[in-house]
């Protein structure tokens, strides 16, 4: 009996389980189906944005081209028609340069360039785009100084207080840095912020007095930097003078309020500094405005001190006059009272007794 069921199910079975495979089987091409769809769908669309990408860039290669070589040969006309019909005004090239970066880094004719300048400008161009290698327009501008151009882009938009990645500072760092004073003397004019750091926490002032531009650091003083600003590395612009041996700039910063007696975290004055070196000018200048000669440091060193430990006898000998002439004048504005007091209180009594021996005589 049991036999003859299995032999009338099997059948059944059978089917069933070729239903199943077959299903399967159904189901895995599916799968395959839309698997290979999506993947040939993800080729083609590389594919396609590839060379869309490649057209657009060269498409832009040659429109910008088209504007260099017009601009390369002083032909106002035919930039000014690329731009009326209807060209990119901040489109760039390879190199990250738009047309107003093209202008500004190759104004050999400025007055072309200002003129070119002031057509991108009102098609809308970008005045504080940088290119790739770090540099804005008025980068260019002051570093081929063109004082023209520079200050129509500074009348235009272009912020000097904006970092520069070609120098890691600020732009309006750039003409101090390159040594063109009257483009510093301009954008100082238009920097919001003359007490502006650098990436490294320095100051302007800090930084033209450290490297002794007189000129430079009476143009930040006018205009309004802090005298007494510190440095990443704890100095005011005084210790960066003093310690480079600037001795105009440290005098010009001590007359217009720098405070001499000012102490780095370590304990270092700019006396400390001067005299490290052997600045023997800077010294005395210092100790004529009254800058503390009894001051220590960290390590308990006076200024005398710093100086015979570095060999300079001449500027130790200054400071060592110096400290005897306070002690000798602590002397004698404390002294003279209590001599007085002294001889008062003497006179006051051998006149009692003088007085009281005439009394007895009496």
């Amino acid at each position: 009996m049991i036999y003859y069921a299995m032999m009338g199910a099997l059948p059944k079975i059978v089917k069933r389980c070729r239903g199943v495979v077959l299903t399967g089987l159904l189901s895995s091409a599916l799968l395959f189906v839309v698997f290979f769809a999506v993947f040939l769908g993800a080729f083609l669309f590389e594919i396609s944005s590839a060379l869309s990408s490649e057209h657009i860039e060269g498409h832009l290669n040659v429109t910008f081209h088209a504007f260099s070589d017009a601009y390369d040969r002083g032909a106002f006309d035919e930039i000014s028609e690329l731009f009326n019909t209807g060209l990119d005004v901040n489109m760039h090239d390879p190199g990250g340069r738009t047309a107003l970066t093209y202008a500004a880094a190759n104004a050999q004719n400025e007055i072309f360039a200002v003129r070119v300048t002031e057509l991108l400008v009102a098609k809308g161009a970008k005045v504080n785009t940088e290119d790739s290698f770090g540099r804005a327009p008025i980068v260019y501008a002051i570093e081929e100084d063109r004082k023209v151009l520079a200050g129509y882009l500074l009348d235009n938009g272009a912020d000097p207080t904006l970092q520069s990645r070609a120098y890691n500072t600020p732009i309006v760092f750039v003409p101090f840095v390159r040594q063109r004073p009257a483009l510093a003397s301009m954008i100082i004019a238009k920097c919001s912020d003359v007490n502006i750091r650098d990436s490294l926490g320095n100051t302007l002032l800090s930084w033209v007095s450290r490297f002794g531009y007189l000129d430079s650091v009476r143009l930040l003083l006018q205009a309004g930097a802090h005298v007494n600003n510190r440095s990443i590395h704890d100095k005011t612009p005084l210790m960066e003078a003093a310690e480079k041996g600037h001795y105009g700039v440290a005098e010009l910063l001590v007359e217009k309020g720098a405070d001499v007696n000012i102490q780095t975290r370590k304990g270092w004055s700019a006396l400390m500094w001067a005299s490290e070196k052997g600045y023997t000018e800077i010294v005395s200048m210092l100790i004529e405005a009254k800058a503390d000669l009894f001051a220590r440091n960290i390590k308990g060193e006076r200024a005398l001190t710093i100086a015979r430990t570095n060999n300079h006898p001449e500027t130790a000998k200054i400071i060592e006059v110096a400290e005897f002439r306070q002690r000798l004048k602590k002397i004698i504005i404390f002294g003279i009272p209590v001599i007085l007091l002294v001889v008062l209180t003497v006179a006051a009594v051998r006149y009692s007794m003088l007085h009281r021996k005439s009394s007895d005589k009496g």
